[in-house]
Protein backbone atom coordinates (compact mmCIF):
# COMPACT_ATOMS: atom_id res chain seq x y z
CA UNK A 1 0.00 0.00 0.00
CA UNK A 2 1.25 3.40 -0.40
CA UNK A 3 2.01 5.84 2.37
CA UNK A 4 -0.19 9.28 2.30
CA UNK A 5 1.61 12.04 1.19
CA UNK A 6 0.33 15.90 1.57
CA UNK A 7 -0.26 17.65 -1.61
CA UNK A 8 2.70 19.60 -2.69
CA UNK A 9 2.65 23.20 -3.87
CA UNK A 10 3.26 22.29 -7.60
CA UNK A 11 0.55 19.71 -7.20
CA UNK A 12 -1.65 22.43 -6.18
CA UNK A 13 -0.93 24.56 -9.31
CA UNK A 14 -1.48 21.52 -11.49
CA UNK A 15 -5.19 21.14 -9.75
CA UNK A 16 -5.51 24.84 -10.28
CA UNK A 17 -4.92 24.87 -14.39
CA UNK A 18 -6.78 21.42 -14.60
CA UNK A 19 -9.60 23.51 -13.22
CA UNK A 20 -9.03 26.37 -15.30
CA UNK A 21 -8.75 23.93 -18.63
CA UNK A 22 -12.09 22.65 -17.58
CA UNK A 23 -10.85 18.95 -16.84
CA UNK A 24 -13.23 16.47 -14.62
CA UNK A 25 -11.39 15.89 -11.49
CA UNK A 26 -10.61 12.19 -12.56
CA UNK A 27 -8.53 13.46 -15.44
CA UNK A 28 -6.44 16.09 -13.01
CA UNK A 29 -6.00 13.16 -10.84
CA UNK A 30 -4.31 10.78 -13.30
CA UNK A 31 -2.27 14.35 -14.69
CA UNK A 32 -1.15 15.03 -10.74
CA UNK A 33 -0.44 11.49 -9.81
CA UNK A 34 -2.84 11.08 -7.05
CA UNK A 35 -6.33 9.02 -6.61
CA UNK A 36 -9.24 11.17 -7.54
CA UNK A 37 -10.79 11.39 -3.73
CA UNK A 38 -7.32 13.65 -2.85
CA UNK A 39 -8.40 15.98 -5.37
CA UNK A 40 -12.19 15.80 -4.54
CA UNK A 41 -11.27 16.22 -0.62
CA UNK A 42 -8.35 19.26 -1.82
CA UNK A 43 -11.15 21.05 -3.45
CA UNK A 44 -13.68 20.38 -0.68
CA UNK A 45 -11.28 21.59 1.80
CA UNK A 46 -9.77 24.73 0.00
CA UNK A 47 -12.33 26.14 -1.80
CA UNK A 48 -12.84 29.68 -1.11
CA UNK A 49 -15.19 32.04 -2.55
CA UNK A 50 -15.97 31.01 -5.81
CA UNK A 51 -12.65 29.34 -6.71
CA UNK A 52 -9.49 27.63 -5.93
CA UNK A 53 -6.15 29.01 -4.73
CA UNK A 54 -3.28 27.30 -4.71
CA UNK A 55 -1.15 29.12 -2.35
CA UNK A 56 -4.08 29.72 0.01
CA UNK A 57 -5.07 26.35 -0.13
CA UNK A 58 -1.08 25.28 0.96
CA UNK A 59 -1.12 28.04 3.77
CA UNK A 60 -4.84 26.26 4.87
CA UNK A 61 -3.30 22.90 4.69
CA UNK A 62 -0.21 23.77 6.81
CA UNK A 63 -2.48 25.62 9.88
CA UNK A 64 -4.43 22.61 9.78
CA UNK A 65 -1.25 19.95 10.01
CA UNK A 66 0.12 22.61 13.11
CA UNK A 67 -2.81 22.66 14.53
CA UNK A 68 -3.07 18.76 14.81
CA UNK A 69 -0.73 17.90 17.33
CA UNK A 70 -1.89 20.22 20.15
CA UNK A 71 -3.23 18.39 23.12
CA UNK A 72 -6.98 18.75 23.65
CA UNK A 73 -6.14 18.25 27.44
CA UNK A 74 -3.90 20.53 29.59
CA UNK A 75 -0.64 19.67 30.51
CA UNK A 76 -1.24 20.08 34.58
CA UNK A 77 -4.01 17.57 34.34
CA UNK A 78 -2.14 14.72 32.18
CA UNK A 79 0.60 15.31 34.58
CA UNK A 80 -1.65 14.62 37.74
CA UNK A 81 -3.91 12.04 36.08
CA UNK A 82 -0.16 10.09 35.46
CA UNK A 83 0.59 10.36 39.32
CA UNK A 84 -2.39 8.97 40.59
CA UNK A 85 -2.24 6.26 38.04
CA UNK A 86 1.18 5.72 39.53
CA UNK A 87 -0.26 5.53 42.42
CA UNK A 88 -2.49 1.77 41.09
CA UNK A 89 -5.10 3.92 40.49
CA UNK A 90 -7.30 3.26 37.71
CA UNK A 91 -8.18 6.19 34.88
CA UNK A 92 -11.35 6.62 35.51
CA UNK A 93 -10.69 6.67 39.44
CA UNK A 94 -7.91 9.12 38.62
CA UNK A 95 -10.02 11.43 36.98
CA UNK A 96 -12.45 10.93 39.38
CA UNK A 97 -9.93 12.53 41.87
CA UNK A 98 -8.53 14.81 39.38
CA UNK A 99 -12.01 15.77 39.26
CA UNK A 100 -12.74 16.57 43.20
CA UNK A 101 -9.83 18.34 43.17
CA UNK A 102 -10.94 20.98 40.90
CA UNK A 103 -13.87 21.61 42.71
Amino acid sequence: MKKYQQLTLKQRYQIWTGLDRGMKQKEIAIEVGVNRSSISRELKRNWSEDRYRPYRAMCKANERRTRKGKRRIPEHVWTEVEVRIREKLSPEQAHGAHMANTR
